[in-house]
Parts: structure tokens; C-alpha cells; sequence
């Protein structure tokens, strides 16, 4: 590898207290991505009849095409005896650093009562719907 330069950024606001025990954020972010640099490989052929094996060295620029942003809308609030509710949007631009990439958008449903964690996740990109419950026993 050779001058490979990376980056990534969080931007957020968050305010407690907004209308009783809650919390919204509004976050900007971009994941790890390569601003640039390249990479060699080498790669090997197919055997030939003496068993020499035969290799090609390629040169990879590292630069991706796009720059994804991910744009997040939560908020939380607490409705008694250690319950708490929360949604969050989040819209996707140039998924996986790619230029051109349909814009993704997710919600998620949170519910958490003492140790016991209920959420679920629909991505519209993807038409798929997930759901998860977790349980933990502190001692």
C-alpha cells in the first residue's frame, strides 16, 4: 500500500429534556472511507504444463467513486419504571462510499424495560424487516 489517506467524521446534537425524561439527536456522519492512495497486487495464474506458476501485477487505485453520508434522527423517552421507548430515522447517500447508489432509508423501533431489549429495523432499499430481543442477568 502506498500514501493512503482515510477519514471519517461524526457530527451531533443532542437535547435532553425536551418535553419530559427524553432525548433527541440529530447526527451527520460519514463511516471510515479512503480519500486516496493505491494498493499493489500480485496475482497468480493458472499452472502451465511444467508447473510453473505464472503472476500479474496489478496497480489499484484506492479512491471510491462517492462519499457516504448518513443522515440520523433519534429519540428516546423514558415512560416510567425503568422503560424507555425509542425511534430513529436514518437516510443513506452513496452507500459504501459508491457514487450513484439509490439512497437507503431505515427506521428502527427500540423498546427496553430493565435488562430486556426489544428492536426493529426496516430498510426500504432492501425490503426487509428484522427483529431482535435480547436479555442480560447482571450478578
Amino acid at each position: 500500500m502506498k500514501d493512503v489517506v482515510s477519514d471519517s467524521f461524526v457530527a451531533s446534537y443532542n437535547r435532553y429534556g425536551l418535553f419530559a425524561e427524553d432525548r433527541l439527536t440529530v447526527a451527520l456522519s460519514q463511516p471510515h472511507r479512503v480519500q486516496s492512495g493505491s494498493m499493489g497486487l500480485r496475482i497468480a495464474g493458472l499452472a502451465g504444463a511444467d508447473g510453473s506458476i505464472p503472476y500479474v501485477n496489478k496497480l489499484v487505485d484506492l479512491k471510491p467513486s462517492g462519499r457516504q453520508l448518513d443522515l440520523a434522527v433519534g429519540y428516546a423517552f423514558g415512560v416510567g419504571w425503568d422503560t424507555t421507548l425509542s425511534t430513529k430515522f436514518l437516510h443513506t447517500k452513496d452507500a459504501n462510499h459508491v457514487k450513484g447508489v439509490k439512497g437507503e432509508n431505515s427506521i428502527l423501533l427500540g423498546f427496553k424495560h430493565k435488562n430486556i431489549y426489544f428492536g426493529s429495523l426496516y430498510n426500504d432499499t432492501k425490503n426487509d424487516l428484522q427483529a431482535k430481543v435480547k436479555y442480560s442477568v447482571n450478578f
